[in-house]
């Protein structure tokens, strides 16, 4: 490996580094009642160096060196019963071989989980954010900026100690840069409501019913092939991917020990579509993350997927995503930390119309990820790490098929 690349990606984290303000948003949180703390403000600031074999994701493409920075900034206050929280992160990125594709993304979210005496409870969020779409997702190794926004409102009365009724509200928009994924552009609104369950032991439990509106302001022009839709008769054809989706779903919060915790969600769930409801899934559907302290020095994490709405697949009609990862980690000494992952995801476009009007083969794609990171504390708050990853994809149409090498090196602060 020539030199260059690493004298070229040692400027270019200067360059970033000083741009970089700002932690992702946080999952929202249980509401228990708050304890009064005095106000905290953290800072976090990254930087990374990366080398992809295959930056594209697509074969036979070409390697380049991406250098990101990360400056992120979080605040949390309760007054009284309410709790405040607010973090906003930037994340400069830089491709030295293709400056084409530089890009400055940023996240920031605010979250109000309030409280009238001891029986009314809830919770308002909002985050905004810009990132790069993966290329492995957009199939064409195009620059796609997305653009989405999430708000979300939550009431809840305490029925009893443990009992607890709830409903809730959502929207999120979602907008992409490059004209070729505006079909995936959507606005989705969300209704639920159900009961909880919570006895003060860390676990919660809540059983609801969801009912979601997807509109889609413009219309699919082609498959998950690349191609123009076209009807039997081989005209040129748009769809409208509006739908309505209903699900009855267990939220898990379990907590059996002090070593083990299981998160997630299981259910039921049916989406109808406005056209084409040859397209109509019915099934279940699963997302759940298992965490297990095995010993004093190992832990290991497990995540069972199955779902319909998948963030990573970027289009505008369902896939069928069912992922198992394995992420087990040792803490050898106090200082270094090891991390690995083994994850194998298989994606079916089930939901494409363009399968459905030309009775063409569904697209199914395999995707795999090795990787294995060792986390090192140079000083307190401060960490640097050393990476190494393998992600590939196999398809039922060999267009599709790739595989990225990454070795990557970076430095985290916390302040």
């Amino acid at each position: 490996m020539s030199t260059m690349p690493i004298l070229r990606a040692i400027a270019a984290l200067a360059a970033v580094s000083a741009l970089a303000n700002v932690p992702a948003p946080v999952a929202a949180q249980p509401v228990p009642m708050p304890v009064a703390v005095e106000d905290v403000m953290s800072i976090e600031t990254q930087a990374s160096v990366t080398r992809h074999s295959n930056v594209f994701a697509i074969p036979d493409g070409p390697a380049d060196t991406v250098v990101r920075g990360v400056l992120g900034l979080r605040f949390d206050r309760d007054v009284s019963l309410q709790r405040f929280s607010a973090n906003a992160q930037i994340e400069p990125t830089r491709y030295l071989d293709h400056p084409d594709y530089d890009f400055v993304g940023f996240r920031a979210g605010a979250n109000w989980d309030w409280a009238i005496g001891r029986p009314l409870f809830g919770q308002l969020s909002a985050r905004i954010g810009r990132a790069q779409s993966s290329f492995y997702d957009v199939d064409f190794a195009q620059n796609n900026l997305q653009r989405v926004m999430f708000l979300r409102a939550l009431g809840a009365f305490r029925l009893t100690q443990s009992w607890s009724v709830f409903a809730a509200t959502d929207h999120q928009r979602l907008e992409n840069s490059a004209a070729e994924q505006r079909p995936a552009d959507s606005d989705i609104t969300g209704l639920e409501a159900g009961l909880r369950f919570s006895p003060g032991t860390g676990s919660e439990f809540d059983f609801l019913i969801r009912r979601a509106e997807g509109d889609y302001p413009n219309r699919q022009v082609r498959d998950a092939l690349g191609e123009l839709l076209r009807d039997t008769l081989g005209n040129l054809v748009t769809i409208d991917n509006a739908y309505t989706e209903d699900a009855l779903l267990a939220r898990i919060g379990w907590q059996p020990s002090e070593a083990m915790r299981l998160a997630g969600q299981a259910g039921w769930t049916r989406r109808s579509f406005d056209n084409l409801g040859e397209r109509d899934f019915s099934g279940p559907t699963v997302g759940l993350d298992l965490q297990w302290q095995v010993g004093g020095f190992t832990t290991l994490r497990a995540d069972i997927v199955r779902t319909i709405v998948s963030d990573d697949a970027l289009t505008s009609s369902y896939v069928d995503v069912q992922t198992l990862a394995i992420r087990p980690s040792m803490q050898p000494t106090a200082r270094i930390n090891l991390e690995a992952v083994l994850s194998v995801s298989r994606r079916n476009y089930e939901g494409d119309p363009g399968f459905v009007l030309t009775d063409a083969s569904v697209r199914r794609d395999r995707l795999q990820e090795l990787g294995l990171r060792a986390n090192y504390e140079v000083a307190r708050r401060i960490f640097a790490y050393i990476e190494a990853r393998r992600l590939m994809r196999s398809s039922n149409y060999d267009r599709f098929e790739f595989r990225d090498d990454t070795v990557g090196v970076g430095l985290r602060a916390l302040f």
